[in-house]
C-alpha cells in the first residue's frame, strides 16, 4: 500500500471488535486473527483490538 495522505489518514481507522456482538469471537482466537490480521497487507488499516473491562482477565 502507498505511504501518500489517504494511507496516513486512514492509519488505524477499523479497531477490531471480533469478541463483541454479533461475532463473538472467544478471545485467544480474536487476538490469533488479530495479529494476523496486523500483518497482512492492509495491516495499517487495523487499529486496536477491543477488550471489554469485565473481560481484561483474561488477558493476564
Amino acid at each position: 500500500m502507498s505511504t501518500g495522505p489517504v494511507t496516513a489518514l486512514l492509519s488505524g481507522f477499523v479497531d477490531d471488535a471480533a469478541i463483541f456482538p454479533p461475532a463473538t469471537t472467544p478471545l485467544p482466537e480474536a487476538l490469533t486473527a488479530h495479529r494476523r490480521h496486523a500483518a497482512a497487507w492492509y495491516g495499517n488499516l487495523l487499529g486496536p483490538l477491543l477488550i471489554s473491562d469485565t473481560r481484561a482477565h483474561e488477558l493476564v
